[in-house]
């Protein structure tokens, strides 16, 4: 069910992201100061104010994942926790959008919905609107949807990129947090793990098959510049398990997809994520899912 106040999972997500952002630049500050022999009290008590507030965020955002309709899947995955998955479903939740009555963009599944009133900022003014809402989960519409507005979309056969002057196309913020995610996954060794290791198994037998030499990133030759390059014929080890890994997120994102709109009673489209990571076979959430089903309880989150 859809709480009637929209947006407090995603507002105490980007409080947190900011919290963190101030944090770090105060711990960097204070590694500066050190490095010079100096010490500041305020810095230092800023430091430990911002610790509590992130924690406090923290807290409140993994007690309200308890009532998220993927939660049942989602927590049975060894490596995710409260804070790395609130940093995912965030950023996705803060996709939602207000359209106009009758818009085209509309989502079939909203088509029916009664336009409410919602309010915006403009000119300095608060002004009542009349829209229908649509969830993030909603608007992306399919896994591929999903994996483009992460970042984790393939163009011209290769992964996006930052391109200077130019406005990014993917939520920059939500990719960073999937490779953090990632991590985790990998650090708990769980079937995200395993898959990972099969995954790049296969990249370094296609690579040994074509005759491209995977050599550690200290080999690399450098440019003018002083930059490591990979000439013709060669790929670090690092580039291979970032494929590896790159590719583990994805099923990761095409597994939430799933386990968010079935939750919802959306529409998915399941055979699309087969054809599109390559698999003989259909890979379920559940078959991902490293913990049995427990009784599940009423979920609610706590006040």
């Amino acid at each position: 069910m859809e709480s009637k106040i929209k947006g407090t999972l995603v507002t105490l997500v980007k409080a947190g992201f900011e919290i963190e952002k101030l944090r770090v630049a105060a711990q960097v500050r204070e590694s500066h100061l050190e490095r010079r022999g100096l010490y500041d009290p305020e810095t230092q008590r800023l430091i430990i104010k911002l610790i509590e507030a992130e924690g406090y965020v923290d807290g409140r955002v993994e007690k309200l994942l308890l009532a998220h309709p993927a939660y049942p899947w989602f927590s049975r995955v060894k490596g995710v926790g409260g804070e790395n998955i609130g940093k995912v479903v965030g950023p996705i939740e803060a996709f939602g959008h207000y359209y106009d009555p009758g818009d085209s963009l509309i989502p079939r599944s909203a088509i029916s919905r009664a336009p409410e009133p919602y309010w915006v900022v403009e000119d300095g003014k608060t002004v009542e609107k009349i829209g229908v809402w649509v969830t993030g989960i909603e608007r992306l519409t399919t896994i591929s949807a999903l994996w483009k507005y992460s970042g984790f979309d393939v163009r011209n056969g290769k992964a996006p990129a930052r391109e200077r002057g130019s406005k990014t196309t993917y939520n920059s913020r939500l990719r960073s947090m999937c490779w953090r995610l990632g991590s985790s996954l990998l650090r708990a060794r769980g079937k995200y793990y395993e898959y990972y290791l099969a995954q790049k198994e296969k990249y370094e037998q296609r690579y040994a098959n074509d005759g491209t030499k995977i050599v550690p990133a200290t080999s690399l030759p450098k440019n003018k510049d002083g930059k490591r390059y990979e000439p013709e014929g060669i790929i670090s080890e690092g580039h291979v398990h970032n494929q590896a890994l790159r590719k583990m997120i994805k099923l990761f994102l095409a597994c939430l997809w799933l386990a968010w709109r079935e939750a919802e009673g959306l529409p998915v489209t399941k055979p699309y994520a087969i054809d599109q990571l390559g698999h003989d076979s259909f890979i379920s959430p559940e078959d991902m899912a490293d913990r049995p089903v427990k009784n599940q309880r009423k979920r609610k989150a706590k006040k």
